[in-house]
């Protein structure tokens, strides 16, 4: 088994699929030379050198990551020594290969975008009055910028590129952005600027043997995929030119914005240097604010911690990843927020909890063990709720995933109105001698609804970790049972575990086995996920 490197949140520590799973998340150095003077100015105006102030505003962003349980196994800034050494046997790889010449370059740059484009991806626009020149896919201003660097010969690698692509179906995804890239290579590729003078970008890594010149951004940032993998930069410096180099199976996980530098640079500069091409790289849409994309400059950013200070961490992240997607760029509203939690999480997962495992439905703490009068279809739609999840996880399609989970649940409480089990409980209160047939029928309804939270539980684990632990805290399914494999009706209706619903839990409490019947109507309540106010 190989290490799969990418960003998709837990999924694979539920034990999907036979991978060993590295998960990274990094920041890019600031090698751009417009970017530094902003740097620069931000730090001076703080009153601080800007090493200083991007190693705070580093630690700022990995503080994010913590704040709501995003996980990974390292976190790289590539103004690391061992970054930098990578980097360097990288470039000496492919300058030994023909793949790098000292060249001349005058071209349209971007600031903003960090990359250099050609005539054709520019075009004339007029603001206010005034002409400027803009890139195409961006709308952001460019220069024309002439100056003496090294060069990648990108040219050489549109029909690799495109081979690459046309064997690999998973190589871009959703499937539709394949059609973008093959759009960008069929416009031909010009050789690539992948150095600028040291005098405008002094913060940057130097070119191996030329200190007039620094290693421009992109193959700097992107070669941080082969630092973490644990590449050995003395064996990429010293193979053999026609020696392939092996480095673990990777998904990259990025912004459709950066699409570019993903699925042509970093694939032709592995392809170059003897390296396979990812496996995949999976582009996402943008989160927006008024239907306009957030922005440093602009200002309508989200602040992570202001959401979470008010409303909880589970509650950003389920939103985040429910109405997030692929496709279509996704508005950021705390209404909306509040309302996709307390309609799913609250109302329709939490409080199928509350209902079944009530004092008037359930009258000892014990799963319910006999089956006999299980629906067999029921028994069908849980086990099948695995495998359906598990296809849009692997699509990277979480939004449908999440979908089909809540599909289900809601499917289970109609179930459960619709069957009326505290009327068949208040029976055998009544009178214990009643039928056996209505403790068969009670038990089926409770077992249909507790383990339909079991599974959606464990299944929403890689969404709202926090959450789903607490819930399979009060249901009192041990550790081990809490895999993805363990997501099927089966897992614990054998008599080889005896669950039993943990009711005085610190973290999770839900409706006593002691009071009266009017207490337990007030107990019944969701206060295990309780609803968000605005």
């Amino acid at each position: 088994m190989g290490k799969m490197f990418c960003s998709r949140p837990e999924l694979m520590s539920m034990g999907v699929g036979d991978f060993d799973v590295f998960f990274l998340s990094k920041t890019k150095s600031i090698t751009v030379y417009s970017i530094i003077a902003k740097v620069q100015k931000a730090a001076k105006a703080s009153n601080k050198s800007p090493g200083v102030f991007c190693d705070e505003v580093s630690s700022s962003f990995r503080s994010a990551l913590d704040m709501i349980d995003i996980s990974y196994d390292d976190y790289i800034r590539t103004t690391e020594n061992r970054h930098k050494i990578v980097v360097q046997a990288l470039w000496k790889r492919l300058q030994k290969k023909g793949f790098i010449y000292k060249g001349y370059h005058s071209g349209w740059y971007c600031e903003s975008d960090e990359e250099f484009l050609t005539e054709k991806q520019t075009e004339l626009t007029t603001s206010d009055g005034l002409e400027q020149r803009v890139s195409r896919q961006s709308g952001h201003k460019v220069e024309l910028i002439e100056e003496s660097n090294y060069m990648f010969r990108l040219s050489a690698f549109q029909q690799p590129l495109l081979d690459w692509l046309d064997s690999n179906s998973e190589a871009v995804q959703p499937s539709f952005r394949v059609n973008e890239v093959k759009s960008w290579l069929s416009q031909g590729l010009e050789d690539l600027s992948i150095s600028r003078p040291r005098e405008r970008v002094q913060w940057a890594i130097p070119v191996p043997n030329d200190d007039t010149q620094s290693i421009y951004v992109w193959l700097d940032a992107l070669a941080n995929y082969l630092t973490v993998s644990g590449v050995d930069p003395t064996i990429v410096e010293n193979a053999g030119e026609d020696e392939s180099l092996e480095w673990p199976t990777a998904t990259h996980i990025i912004g459709k914005d950066i699409l570019r530098f993903h699925a042509i640079y970093w694939p032709a500069f592995l392809l170059a240097a003897g390296f396979k091409p990812p496996h995949a790289i999976v582009a996402h849409a943008h989160w927006t604010v008024d239907h306009t994309k957030m922005s440093k400059s602009i200002g309508n950013v989200v602040c992570p911690k202001e959401v979470t200070d008010k409303y909880g961490k589970s509650a950003l992240r389920y939103f985040l990843l429910r109405s997030g997607g692929l496709v279509d760029d996704s508005d950021f509203s705390l209404e909306l927020c509040t309302a996709k939690y307390n309609d799913e999480l609250a109302n329709t997962l939490g409080n199928l909890l509350s209902r079944c495992t009530a004092q008037k439905i359930m009258n000892t703490d014990t799963w319910p063990h006999d089956t006999s009068d299980v629906d067999e279809d029921w028994i069908s739609k849980i086990n099948l709720l695995s495998e359906k999840v598990s296809r849009h996880y692997d699509r990277f399609d979480v939004p449908r995933a999440i979908d089909t989970i809540m599909s289900l649940l809601k499917e289970v409480n109609a179930h459960f109105s619709a069957k009326e089990p505290w009327k068949l409980a208040a029976q055998l209160r009544q009178d214990p001698t009643v039928s056996e047939d209505v403790g068969k029928r009670l038990d089926s309804i409770t077992l249909i609804s507790l383990h339909s939270v079991r599974v959606s539980a464990i299944l929403l684990l890689p969404i709202v970790p926090d959450i789903s632990r607490k819930l399979l805290d009060v249901l009192g399914i041990p550790e081990g049972k809490r895999l993805f494999k363990d997501a099927v009706w089966d897992s614990g209706t054998n008599n080889n575990y005896c669950y039993t619903i943990q009711r005085d839990l610190d973290n999770a409490q839900i409706p006593h086995n002691d009071h009266s019947r009017d207490k337990t109507k007030k107990k019944e309540k969701n206060i295990l996920i309780p609803k968000l106010e605005l």
